[in-house]
């Protein structure tokens, strides 16, 4: 069966809104967020848990900044994230490197065993499928390598998007083979 988990700011009072956000983003993220402005957060946030996998669409709507610092990567986490930046755009930041912008259509191969800093805008959204790290350096040439660069906008990656934000809606129960098969794809 692959698990949906889905967060709305709508669903909570605005004074609760920043305590909730910090108990279910960062603790999924394993980050830390600062808010830069005083309005409310808003925001929402759906994640699918297939097997060995998982892909979050999330929508921000506050003007926040989420790092991965060296406490974090401490947990043992090492797996990659691609990150599908799908309306908006993020400013990226690997291991304390200059940022880098990335919009709507663009992707980055992060890695959770680095500190890394994201400047998330009001209005941006991405969609991150986290892959462990086993299951996805023997598929690729060198996930190394592509951690370090930005991905473009291409017909092949729309489509890994597209299929993404299927999987993040409310589609109803499937058999453990269907979501094995999803995660696989």
């Amino acid at each position: 069966m692959m698990s949906l988990y889905r967060y709305s700011s709508a669903d909570y009072p605005a004074k609760d809104r920043v305590a909730v956000m910090l108990d279910v983003y960062a603790a999924i993220e394993r980050v830390d967020i600062t808010l830069l402005d005083d309005e409310p957060p808003e925001g929402e946030c759906s994640v699918r848990v297939l097997p060995n996998l998982s892909v979050m669409n999330t929508t921000c709507g506050a003007n926040t900044i989420s790092r991965r610092t060296r406490r974090h990567v401490g947990d043992g986490k090492d797996d990659f994230v691609l990150c599908i930046v799908t309306g908006g755009a993020i400013e990226f930041s690997r291991d304390g490197g200059e940022f880098e912008r990335y919009g709507a259509g663009e992707a980055y191969l992060g890695r959770a065993d680095r500190p890394s800093e994201h400047r998330l805008p009001k209005r941006s959204s991405f969609l991150d499928i986290v892959i462990p790290r086993a299951l996805l350096e023997p598929a690729t040439r060198d996930a190394n390598e592509t951690a370090r660069f930005k991905i473009p906008a291409t017909p092949e990656l729309r489509l890994l998007q597209m299929y993404g934000e299927a999987l993040t809606r409310d589609i109803g129960d499937v058999s453990p083979q269907t979501a094995a098969r999803s995660a696989t794809h």
